[in-house]
């Protein structure tokens, strides 16, 4: 998980608890329980009880703890798991039709090579192979604060050679350094990041996320008959399982909107 993940959850910790010296195993259950009756998923309450158990083994080795309270209580029982939406079939079709808009390259890169947000901001031109059809990805950005800084990709998994659709090869111009860069060429800040999106987003008129243009591409390869192990390969996915519940996700989804299809032709 990246530090930027965990921003939000620990500033909310601090706040809750303020100090740590004398917080018990109840008062953890207490917490993960409030979170859970605000409506908080089962993976962003298990993040509030990871950090916790980070700060008390930190806590540990240093000499300010001799327990750690978190690892006598559970998650709470029935947290809701929540699925990232596709995008609609009209959010696909802007996207499709909206690669001159400024930072449209970006979105294209996203739906049809499925690259994450931070290996996409990551791409140089050198890592566009179009002689052998490939995209090379092998690092990614991650935010610290405001500041980009290179890592590598997710999982090891994440260091992969991702299919140069001809569709996409036409619309990357040939060039040096980041393909998605700042004024001096150096990488895109968070707050520019977000400003670009942002104004793209208006531009084509709607309001998505890479991610669900990254599930758009697994909804791609899904409806072209690509088999799920190939699918974990192009994904980038550290484990199967992954990528056979996001075609589970995609193939209920395709089911309810067939039944919503069919309930509304036999009115």
């Amino acid at each position: 998980k990246t530090a930027e993940a965990y921003t939000a959850p620990l500033r909310r910790i601090i706040n809750h608890f303020g100090r740590f010296e004398s917080i018990s195993a109840s008062d953890v259950s207490a917490y993960l329980a409030m979170l859970a009756k605000q409506g908080y998923s089962r993976r962003s309450v298990q993040m509030h009880r990871d950090i916790l158990h980070m700060i008390y083994n930190y806590a540990i080795v240093s000499g300010k703890a001799s327990v750690n309270p978190c690892t006598a209580v559970s998650l709470p029982r029935n947290l809701p798991v929540k699925k990232r939406s596709l995008p609609t079939d009209n959010a696909m079709e802007a996207v499709k039709k909206g690669g001159n808009q400024p930072f449209g390259l970006f979105a294209l890169i996203c739906l049809y090579a499925g690259l994450r947000r931070g290996e996409a901001l990551a791409l140089q031109y050198e890592d566009i192979d179009k002689t052998n059809g490939v995209i090379h990805v092998t690092k990614a950005v991650e935010f610290v604060g405001n500041n980009p800084h290179l890592k590598s990709p997710k999982t090891a998994s994440g260091v992969r050679d991702v299919i140069l659709l001809n569709i996409l090869a036409d619309a990357i111009p040939s060039g040096k350094g980041y393909l998605f860069s700042r004024a001096d060429g150096g990488l895109l800040t968070k707050t520019q990041y977000r400003k670009r999106w942002s104004a793209y987003c208006k531009a084509i008129g709607y309001e998505i996320t890479a991610h669900q243009l990254r599930h758009g591409f697994a909804t791609i390869l899904y409806e072209a008959g690509v088999p799920d192990k190939d699918a974990q390969e192009l994904l980038g996915h550290s484990n199967i399982s992954i990528t056979r519940d996001v075609y589970t996700h995609i193939r209920q989804s395709k089911r309810n909107e067939t039944a919503n299809r069919l309930n509304d032709f036999v009115k």
